[in-house]
């Protein structure tokens, strides 16, 4: 087990039990883990919480809004 997923391991209950936003912040760098190494642990815990079943990710329900319509200011009169 590298050092990431160890991380991931020891912290899971407590990550989860802290809200999102607390492990979220490792993300924006803790000076414990390079650039790359917070990019890794922000996907794995996504990927550790997705395979517990304790988020689900689901597609939009429209993939592009429905066009604007705009008013006409000066509407032809008949």
């Amino acid at each position: 087990m590298n050092k990431i997923e160890n991380f991931i391991h020891l912290n899971y209950e407590e990550l989860i039990d802290d809200c999102f936003g607390y492990w979220l912040g490792f993300w924006y760098g803790d000076e414990s883990f390079t650039l790359e190494e917070t990019k890794e642990v922000f996907f794995l815990t996504l990927k550790k919480l997705l395979d517990d079943e304790q988020v689900i990710l689901s597609p939009p329900t429209k993939l592009h809004n429905p066009p604007v319509k705009f008013l006409d200011p000066y509407p032809k009169v008949i």
